[in-house]
């Protein structure tokens, strides 16, 4: 089982480069429910975000991803 420490640098590393679904990180199987549940609750905030600004043209969720919550 990993620590709690294990766990949120993994959520900070996959902040900086969310390029992969968190929950299938090798090694984290017990912790699926909880990467799930953070990984859709980061993907809204980007959602509302773009939507409350009316973010169009060539910045993508990514993009804003990385400019607005990197470190959030």
């Amino acid at each position: 089982m990993k620590t709690r420490e294990e766990i949120e640098k993994l959520k900070q590393d996959w902040k900086n480069d969310p390029c992969w679904n968190i929950e299938d990180t090798e090694g984290f199987k017990d912790r699926k429910g909880e990467l799930i549940a953070f990984r859709v609750e980061h993907e809204e905030k980007i959602k509302k975000f773009i939507a409350e600004n009316n973010i169009k043209g060539l910045i993508t969720d990514m993009m804003t991803e990385r400019l607005l919550f990197k470190g959030d």
